[in-house]
């Protein structure tokens, strides 16, 4: 297995130890695991920001295995596949977070999840009929912003900044970008890969 593979599977790991973070860090299940009252809200907020710091490693090892892949020439069909899925998982995950936090509407987080099940389906499909689908550009800077969002959203799930104000109003406008960018990057993949599905539509 070549670096960029390695880090891609070190950032499909590491987005799993953040989720259990995620799941560690709330307030009722840190006094149900026994934290004192005194001391909960200290070890909520230090769970929240180490996870936050390593969710932020993993949206920059994204970039970094693209680049180390094209640089050195060590695109693989491995790479190929699950570059993608880490990427999924990635942003399904740090939504999911946000969302549960009351800082997304859950519709969004649905339209999203929806699309990127879409297209592992379609993956799929391609992969039946001996075609690898990678990664396209319009898909790639889809990723940087989804990811750029959960970095942003991140700040308000960490404490660091509050969601009121031209806080809300950036937070608001990167949500609508984000949905209807994202749901065109899949019509996009769709329309050039629809000799997969049209000849038997």
């Amino acid at each position: 297995m070549n670096l960029p593979n390695k880090i891609t599977v070190w950032r499909m790991f590491g987005t799993f130890v953040f989720a259990i973070l995620a799941t560690i860090a709330d307030q009722d299940v840190l006094l149900s695991m026994g934290v004192g009252e005194n001391n909960v809200e200290m070890v909520f907020l230090i769970l929240r920001r180490i996870g936050y710091v390593i969710m932020a490693f993993c949206g920059f090892s994204d970039l970094l295995d693209g680049y180390i892949a094209r640089k050195y020439n060590l695109i693989t069909t491995f790479g190929k596949l699950m570059d993608p899925l880490s990427d999924k998982i990635y942003v399904m995950v740090g939504f999911i977070v946000i969302s549960y936090d009351g800082f997304m509407h859950p519709v969004i987080v649905l339209i999203i999840l929806a699309r990127e099940f879409a297209m592992t389906g379609l993956r799929g499909l391609a992969a039946n009929r001996g075609e690898v689908i990678a990664a396209s550009n319009l898909g790639k800077l889809k990723t940087i912003f989804q990811m750029s969002i959960i970095g942003y959203g991140g700040l308000f799930w960490i404490r660091i900044i509050q969601n009121e104000g031209i806080w809300n109003v950036l937070w608001n406008i990167q949500l609508a970008f984000i949905v209807i960018f994202t749901l065109y990057t899949g019509i996009d993949y769709f329309w050039k890969a629809r000799h997969l599905y049209m000849e038997e539509c």
